[in-house]
C-alpha cells in the first residue's frame, strides 16, 4: 500500500478549506438566529399596535358614552366618532374628507 505524502503547501490548503466552510456554516447559522429573532420582534410589535388600537377604540367607545351622558348625541362609525351633535342643535362633523 503506497503512502500518502503531504507537502507543506498540501496542508495549508486544506486548512484554508475547512476554515472557509467552517466560517461559512458558523455565519449561515448567524443570521439565521438574527432572521428569526427580526420576525419574533416584528410580531411583538403587531401585537403591541393591534393592543394600542383596541386601547384607542376603548377610548372612543368610553368618550362618547360621557358626551352621551351629558346629553350630546354622537354619531360613531365602528370605533371612529363621526359628529357630535350638541343640544342645541348645531352638528359639530369630525371626519374630514380630503
Amino acid at each position: 500500500m503506497p503512502r500518502l505524502r503531504f507537502s507543506i503547501r498540501d496542508i495549508l490548503w486544506f486548512t484554508l478549506v475547512i476554515g472557509l466552510v467552517l466560517a461559512w456554516w458558523l455565519d449561515s447559522g448567524r443570521q439565521a438566529e438574527e432572521r428569526q429573532a427580526e420576525r419574533k420582534a416584528a410580531d411583538s410589535d403587531r401585537t403591541a399596535s393591534k393592543q394600542e388600537i383596541m386601547n384607542w377604540q376603548h377610548a372612543a367607545h368610553r368618550l362618547a358614552d360621557e358626551l352621551d351622558r351629558y346629553g350630546y348625541f354622537v354619531r360613531m362609525d365602528g370605533p371612529i366618532i363621526e359628529s357630535i351633535n350638541r343640544p342645541g342643535g348645531e352638528i359639530r362633523h369630525l371626519r374630514r374628507d380630503d
